[in-house]
């Protein structure tokens, strides 16, 4: 741990401070549709959701503008698994075309996604993201 953490943590988890942080982070917006004329911008918070079947090895991409969100949770464990996945997420530049179409994120949680799910989530009424 960085030395300046190991000062700063210990004064902050033992007061109030931190509560009143991850409840300020709790409400932060996930995703957010910006209407303008017949352009549709959607802004996430990370990157785009997959329902996966792993047992079909399938996947399908949720409709975020009916999708009933439960991640005004604390514990990221009891939020939903698309909300989740907002969060942790990612795209990947450069993307090997003969890879899976998307594999678990290194960083532990949510999946890496290449061009291919990019462009099956844009046409789905968002002109930009």
């Amino acid at each position: 741990m960085p030395p300046v953490l190991g000062e700063i943590l210990p004064k902050f988890l033992l007061k109030p401070y931190y509560a009143n942080f991850t409840n300020v982070f709790k409400d932060l917006p996930l995703i957010c549709f910006v209407h303008c004329n017949k352009e549709n911008i959607c802004c996430l918070h990370g990157g785009i959701p997959i329902k996966v079947d792993k047992k079909k090895k399938t996947y399908e991409l949720p409709d975020l503008t009916t999708w009933e969100f439960k991640n005004r949770e604390i514990v990221i464990d009891n939020m939903d698994e698309i909300s989740q996945q907002i969060l942790w997420n990612d795209p990947i530049a450069e993307w090997d075309s003969n890879q899976e179409t998307f594999y678990p994120n290194q960083r532990g949680m949510g999946y890496m996604f290449g061009k291919e799910i990019f462009e099956q989530f844009l046409p789905t009424k968002i002109k930009y993201l």
